[in-house]
C-alpha cells in the first residue's frame, strides 16, 4: 500500500512538473502576458526527495527507477536555479524596457533562446522518469491482485 501511494505521488509530481513546463513553453512562445506569479514557482522536488530517503528506497526496490528519480531532482534543481536568474533578469529587463516600444518583447524572445534548451532537455527526463513510473504503477497493481 505505501508503494503504491509512494509511486503515485511521484507520477503526480512529475506531471505537475511537465504542465509547468508547458506553461513556462506557452508563456516564452506567446506575446500575451500571463501572471508572472505562475511563472515564479519553478519545478517541485519535494516527492522525489522524499522517495530517495533511505527507508523509501526500500520501498521501491528498483535501482534503475532511484536512478532516473535522482537524475530528475538533480537536473530539475539545476534547472531552477538557472531559470530563476534569467527570470529575475527578464522582470528587471521588462520594466527597464518597457518606455520603449517592442522592447519588452525582445527580452522575451531572449529569455525564450536561453531557456528553451534547458526546458526541452527537463521535459525529456521527466517524460522518461512518468513512463518509467507508469510501468511500476502497472506492475504495483498486477501484483496486488495476484
Amino acid at each position: 500500500m505505501q508503494l503504491q501511494q509512494l509511486l503515485e505521488d511521484l507520477k503526480f509530481e512529475v506531471s505537475e512538473n511537465l504542465k509547468w513546463l508547458e506553461n513556462l513553453k506557452f508563456f516564452v512562445v506567446e506575446t500575451s502576458k500571463p501572471e508572472n506569479t505562475l511563472l515564479i514557482r519553478g519545478l517541485r522536488t519535494i516527492t522525489m526527495k522524499y522517495a530517495l530517503k533511505p527507508e523509501n528506497l526500500t520501498l521501491l526496490r528498483d535501482f534503475d527507477l532511484e536512478y532516473e528519480i535522482d537524475l530528475a531532482v538533480g537536473h530539475c534543481e539545476e534547472f531552477n536555479h538557472n531559470y530563476h536568474q534569467r527570470f529575475r533578469q527578464l522582470l528587471v529587463e521588462e520594466v527597464v524596457a518597457s518606455t520603449e516600444q517592442d522592447r519588452p518583447q525582445r527580452a522575451r524572445t531572449a529569455f525564450g533562446v536561453e531557456i528553451l534548451p534547458d526546458l526541452n532537455f527537463v521535459r525529456a527526463i521527466l517524460e522518461q522518469l512518468r513512463a518509467k513510473l507508469e510501468k511500476q504503477v502497472t506492475r504495483s497493481l498486477d501484483s496486488r491482485t495476484s
